[in-house]
């Protein structure tokens, strides 16, 4: 492997993993000599024991997630219904934007197919590209 300035380490340059790709808990991904690596850079993150560790949080924090889940779903009798009703407010939403969006493309198109037969014809004076 390539040596590296790393920002992380003290050394100022190292055959640390840390200038491969990996994820930190803050979410950014580090990559060899990308900005990114020394602004979300974290103390040690080239050491393994203390990405592991990152890790780790990562993971019982999915756990924790995973477990309020199933606690929401065992003991609230009207989460099926808030669900349900969230999520046909929310198709109804992308309906009516959908609707909008196509009402515009259908103005665009008409008013376009408008310029193309004006502008065919001898009496327009701007000329057509």
């Amino acid at each position: 492997m390539s040596k590296h300035h790393c920002h992380s380490c003290s050394n100022s340059h190292c055959d640390c993993h840390c200038h491969d790709s990996h994820h930190h808990t803050c979410g950014h991904s580090c990559h060899a000599g990308a900005a990114s690596c020394d602004e979300h850079s974290h103390e040690n993150s080239c050491d393994y024991p203390e990405y592991f560790l990152e890790v780790a949080d990562e993971a019982w924090i999915e756990v924790l997630k995973e477990k309020i889940k199933d606690h929401i779903r065992k003991n609230d009798p009207k989460i099926d219904e808030v669900a349900r009703i969230v999520a046909e407010a929310n198709k109804e939403k992308w309906k009516s934007k959908m609707s909008k969006h196509k009402c515009c493309e259908n103005y665009a198109h008409q008013l376009m197919h408008c310029f193309e037969s004006c502008c065919s014809d001898s009496s327009c004076s701007t000329s057509k590209k």
